[in-house]
């Protein structure tokens, strides 16, 4: 879900002009980071930035595991 609002966001900044270059040349420097630095939002649990730990394969997504039901996650709308 994380990876997908950046390339969507990162989209619509070069849409209108923001950016320029290509998007996924931007996704593989983290680009999107600088106009979403928290990410797209976080799991909810005894703490309420129970984030799940930060996977080595992609230290920008917010959670290594897989969302299963019943699982909570919030939105930071910073």
């Amino acid at each position: 879900m994380h990876r997908m609002a950046d390339k969507v966001h990162l989209e619509e900044l070069v849409k209108t002009g923001i950016l320029n270059g290509n998007v996924e040349d931007m996704m593989k420097v983290h680009l999107g980071s600088v106009f979403m630095p928290h990410g797209l939002g976080h799991l909810l649990g005894i703490d309420v930035h129970d984030v799940g730990g930060y996977p080595e394969r992609d230290a920008w997504c917010r959670s290594e595991s897989e969302t299963k039901r019943g699982q909570a996650a919030g939105t930071s709308s910073g």
